[in-house]
């Protein structure tokens, strides 16, 4: 960390609060890695906005802010066993190609579209799906009258406001499953070949998404995770192929947007992706 201690804590409170500073709680904690997790609390705040502002003084601070319902203290850890091995690769691509990250998007796309009949009606050419056909299928989803971006829906889509900012050293938000435990996916089902999500399994995608389209994370919880997104893709093809990518990732995304036309029209195109996995 490179905020000067209690001092730099203080001064960065400020520059984030204002005159509000003195409501503010705060808490910090080691991480299980010996990080310092520090986390700011309040329920009057604008935390996107908060978000914004801690984002851009990241080059200064090293610190990566994510916005949470949990705070430093009450942050979920794996047993460290169970942390070995959710950090570990343990399916068919370790070691080789498929490590790549646009490899185990690859690798997750094959466990999920191979498996059981009942996930797609997709099934011709990438992964066993056409994308010009999935691409029509998009564009024939109607557009909502009043369209909300993925912004509105996260301030609405959970149980209550997150009141929390939290702050951890790393140079990359695609580095934060890996650093903080999180997000906790044990109801993906893959394949015999990749029977599950790991960390290294999400820094990978989170690692290819932010290459091709500027995602980043800004919101991290046990079991959810939000991303805003600078370069959402339009061309029709890649849309549709995105669209698997997050379907394949995250297939409890039906259960609020729809199926993966709706998750391509949808979400997308959209300047903040969701994903929770319950």
């Amino acid at each position: 960390m490179r905020i000067g201690g209690e001092a730099g804590l203080e001064k960065l409170s400020r520059q984030l609060f204002g005159s509000s500073f003195g409501e503010v709680q705060f808490e910090e904690i080691l991480t299980p890695d010996g990080l310092l997790l520090c986390g700011f609390r309040s329920d009057r705040a604008d935390l996107l906005e908060l978000w914004s502002k801690a984002r851009s003084l990241h080059s200064e601070t090293g610190l990566w802010p994510i916005i949470s319902h949990d705070g430093p203290q009450t942050w979920e850890w794996f047993p460290e066993e169970t942390r070995r091995a959710r950090r570990a690769v343990d399916h068919a691509e370790a070691g080789g190609a498929g490590r790549t990250p646009e490899g185990v998007i690859a690798g997750l796309v094959e466990a999920v579209w191979k498996g059981e009949e009942g996930c797609s009606g997709y099934r011709t050419a990438f992964g066993g799906i056409d994308l010009a056909e999935l691409a029509a299928k998009i564009e024939e989803v109607p557009t909502p009258a009043d369209p909300r971006s993925e912004k509105i829906r996260f301030m609405a889509g959970f149980m209550g406001k997150p009141e929390w900012l939290c702050l951890i050293p790393a140079e990359n938000s695609w580095e934060l499953p890996v650093l903080l435990d999180a997000p906790d996916t044990p109801n993906w089902l893959g394949s015999s070949t990749h029977p599950s999500l790991t960390l290294a399994d999400h820094a990978s995608v989170l690692e290819s998404w932010h290459r091709r389209f500027g995602a980043e994370v800004f919101y991290l919880g046990s079991t959810e995770l939000g991303l805003t997104v600078t370069r959402p893709p339009t061309d029709p093809l890649i849309v549709a192929e995105t669209a698997i990518e997050h379907w394949s990732f995250c297939y409890d995304l039906d259960q609020i947007i729809g199926d993966i036309a709706k998750v391509g029209k949808l979400q997308v195109p959209a300047d903040h992706w969701l994903f929770w996995w319950d």
